[in-house]
């Protein structure tokens, strides 16, 4: 679909509710999603009009026909990264990450879920180029990919964005530490220079880490213990029954 900016610039754009000349473009060169020949996401979208999603990374496109969640089990469990229920249980517990659709993380980069139910986008927000306002709709151009319509405000994307890169940032912490020596959470993030990411940068959360060294993996171990046993406990209910 295109638009037209302020500056009468047309540019086309990726609409996940609506089929368009854009998604017949992507669709015809996506590959079959492969976890393993995936390294980073930049973003996924579910298709409109058609089972799956479309998942971008730096590298390709793919194609996945299960749900963007389902899609996001299996490339963690493909790289044995953290169980994102298990996560985001964890994630809330602490009261600085959010209470409402938690982030994906892994050590080595995020991904932010936007509103929109079984819609829902998730988007890795250090690859956002920058964000643009038009007639009260927010587009997201992607570094390396689709300019992609989004289902929020900038103002609200910037806090979620902000709550992802903080989380991702607090995991790195964790598992970095030895070889990464700093005591903000940008430190950490590998931050591109574009102007969404100077705008993300002065963010509160990304100044100064909320919770201490080592809490978070510590507390991830406990809630996953006991996730494995609860789930023991199932299946052996379910055997003797």
């Amino acid at each position: 679909m295109f638009i037209t900016d302020g500056s009468y610039k047309e540019f086309m754009y990726l609409d996940n509710l609506q089929w368009s000349s854009q998604w017949d473009l992507y669709w015809n060169q996506a590959l079959a999603f492969d976890s393993l020949k995936v390294h980073e996401i930049d973003c996924i979208i579910t298709i409109p009009e058609k089972e799956g999603v479309l998942v971008f990374s730096e590298e390709d496109i793919y194609y996945s026909p299960n749900s963007a969640f389902t899609t996001l089990e299996h490339f963690s469990s493909a790289y044995s990264f953290a169980d994102y229920t298990v996560m985001s249980t964890c994630l809330k517990s602490f009261g600085c990450f959010g209470q409402y659709k938690s982030p994906w993380i892994c050590p080595f980069f995020a991904l932010c879920p936007l509103e929109g139910g079984y819609h829902t986008i998730w988007i890795n927000p250090l690859k956002i180029y920058k964000l643009q306002t038009i007639d009260g709709e927010t587009y997201a151009f992607m570094d390396n990919g689709p300019v992609i319509l989004l289902p929020l405000t900038r103002r609200s994307i910037l806090a979620r964005t902000e709550i992802t890169c903080s989380a991702l940032a607090t995991l790195q912490r964790d598992c970095f530490q030895i070889v990464i020596t700093g005591e903000r959470p940008l430190d950490y993030l590998e931050v591109p220079n574009t102007p969404f990411s100077h705008s993300l940068s002065k963010r509160a959360a990304l100044l100064q880490f909320s919770i201490p060294f080592g809490e978070l993996v510590q507390q991830y171990q406990k809630a996953y213990s006991l996730h494995l046993y609860q789930t023991f406990e199932v299946d052996d209910l379910t055997l003797i029954s």
